[in-house]
C-alpha cells in the first residue's frame, strides 16, 4: 500500500447526486504547503461513486487558493 496516511479532515459533504458538481470550502491551513493530498472517504450509502482519471468520465478538481 502506497497510499500517504491521513490526515486532519478538512471538509465534510452530504449526500451526493450523479453528476453534481459541489463545492466544499476546506477547513485547513494551505500556508508553507508544497504539496496537498486530498482523500474522498465515503461514509454512507447514498449511491455516489467516484472514477479515477482514467476512467470514462474523469472527475475534475478545480482549487481556489485566495489570501
Amino acid at each position: 500500500d502506497t497510499r500517504p496516511a491521513r490526515g486532519p479532515q478538512g471538509g465534510t459533504l452530504g449526500p451526493l447526486k450523479a453528476g453534481q458538481t459541489i463545492e466544499c470550502p476546506l477547513a485547513l491551513s494551505l500556508e508553507g504547503r508544497t504539496v496537498l493530498t486530498l482523500a474522498l472517504v465515503p461514509v454512507n450509502c447514498d449511491g455516489a461513486g467516484f472514477v479515477s482519471r482514467e476512467g470514462a468520465q474523469a472527475p475534475e478538481l478545480v482549487v481556489t487558493f485566495g489570501q
